[in-house]
């Protein structure tokens, strides 16, 4: 049965026995294969030749595969076409509901963003690394690269399903943020000597 959807029987004018997705089991072709020989129905038979006045008329057989189809047997709603509704309160169709239909479900992703107290955290960070000095310059840089590279993993986790450590996310941020020192033209000063000294960066790497 598809995710969303609801095949409700009525007349049986317009669901086939073997092929359509009117049982709780699914297609009865793929479910019961032995179902056609055994009931003498014919592939392409319709609902209304195992139905009469309203109500199940299942030919007598009693072969364990048929007993269970009859004891799965929905509803008839015998004054009503055959028909395929949403499952939802008032059966209307919603773009949301098909596209949850639509999707594939996804690994749920344990990220701690409740427990981060941002407002603290950002204010301790605006104040220990504010001005030009250059080591408070890579520290705000790698910060924006932690966060960037962070939320790159989440959506890795969520829609590939893909997960790194943490020490691989936080090597990636280190890094960037290296990448961007080395790439900038600094003049030598002991500003750039503490930032190199501070990264780990080949004195002659130039």
């Amino acid at each position: 049965m598809l995710p969303g959807l609801e095949f409700q029987v009525g007349t049986g004018l317009r669901f086939y026995v073997w092929l359509d997705m009117w049982h709780p089991r699914g297609p009865l072709s793929q479910t019961f294969p032995r179902g056609p020989s055994i009931t003498g129905l014919p592939t392409d038979s319709l609902l209304h030749n195992v139905i009469e006045q309203g109500r199940w008329n299942w030919p007598s057989v009693t072969d364990f595969d048929i007993q269970e189809i009859v004891a799965g047997l929905p509803l008839i709603h015998p004054n009503q076409p055959d028909s395929i509704r949403w499952k939802s309160r008032d059966g209307k169709f919603s773009t949301a509901a098909a596209l949850k239909m639509l999707q594939p479900p996804s690994a749920a992703v344990r990220f701690q963003w409740l427990g981060v107290n941002w407002r603290r955290d950002t204010t301790w960070a605006s104040k220990r690394w504010r001005g030009k000095h250059l080591l408070n310059a890579a520290a705000r840089t790698m910060l924006s690269s932690l966060v960037y590279n962070i939320w790159i993993e989440r959506n890795r986790r969520r829609f590939s399903s893909i997960a790194s450590t943490a020490e691989i996310v936080a090597r990636k941020a280190i890094e960037d943020v290296k990448f961007r020192i080395m790439s900038a033209s600094l003049p030598p000063s002991v500003q750039r000597s503490a930032l190199y000294k501070v990264w780990k960066i080949p004195w002659d790497f130039e």
